[in-house]
């Protein structure tokens, strides 16, 4: 929840053109900084990426929130310098279409490895090859045939109701 919080929390700062002005300056030495201390703490603390250091009071306490004002200070960095090299890279098509697929590959890709893994035996690295040409392919055909439509759809259904409450209220 943290995340999304500082997520909501950065979408609402960065409509005032003041403070998106003072989180332009600071985006890029805030998300270096967490991602020191990140580090700092991982190589401390001698974390590893194991289901148990994940569970610890640690990581809930410090370590999710450390990656999502990480996280949130990266995608305040590039809002706010829309011409640097990140934000050109993170614009180009091959990863604005990771991102319009993003959600799909969130579904489906463990069941995808998981029928992978019991129908051809593989296992790690090997069924990996597999499950990613997979999993962008259903990705894709679920956004293409169906999430689009739905999003068309959402956004025809809000007009509708500004629309309304436009009329309701005497304002066109």
């Amino acid at each position: 929840l943290d995340g999304l919080l500082i997520g909501a929390l950065l979408a609402v700062l960065l409509e005032s053109p003041e403070k998106k002005a003072i989180i332009g300056r600071f985006s890029a030495v805030a998300t270096i900084a967490f991602a020191l201390v990140f580090v700092g703490i991982r190589v401390g603390f001698g974390l590893r990426f194991t289901t148990e250091a994940h569970s610890s009071i640690l990581y809930n306490v410090g370590v999710y929130p450390l990656v999502a004002l990480g996280c949130a200070g990266l995608v305040a960095y590039v809002l706010t310098h829309g011409e640097s090299v990140l934000a050109r890279l993170l614009s180009s098509r091959p990863v604005v279409f990771l991102g319009s697929i993003s959600y799909g590959m969130y579904l489906y890709q463990v069941p995808i490895l998981e029928i992978v893994v019991r129908a051809t035996g593989l296992t790690g690295r090997l069924a990996f090859f597999i499950d990613l040409p997979l999993t962008i392919l259903l990705s894709w055909v679920s956004f293409k045939f169906y999430e689009q439509r739905l999003i068309i759809w959402g956004k025809s259904q809000a007009h509708l109701m500004r629309r309304s409450v436009e009329l309701r209220a005497g304002t066109t």
